[in-house]
């Protein structure tokens, strides 16, 4: 029980430093430069390849599984008629 409550405390001692850090923070006048915003365009633009990338290659694997499942039992079921 020891352990746990040692894990509990110093939980509780991070959410008590980031509410301190979100509550306690002055707003800061700062310069956004205009190359930010196409850097931060290209990460999105980035990230959504990359998700469609991603889901396409796991759909191929996908149908590339299903297809063999199936075709083994087809000729699996083949084999016993003749």
């Amino acid at each position: 029980m020891p352990y746990f409550k040692k894990i509990l405390t110093s939980t509780c001692f991070i959410y008590l430093i980031l509410l301190e850090l979100f509550v306690c923070t002055k707003p800061s006048y700062a310069y956004l430069d205009p190359g930010i915003i196409s850097a931060l365009l290209q990460m999105l633009a980035a990230g959504i390849f990359g998700a469609i990338i991603t889901i396409k290659i796991w759909w191929s694997n996908v149908k590339l599984y299903l297809s063999n499942f199936l075709n083994y039992f087809y000729l699996k079921k083949k084999i016993k008629k003749k």
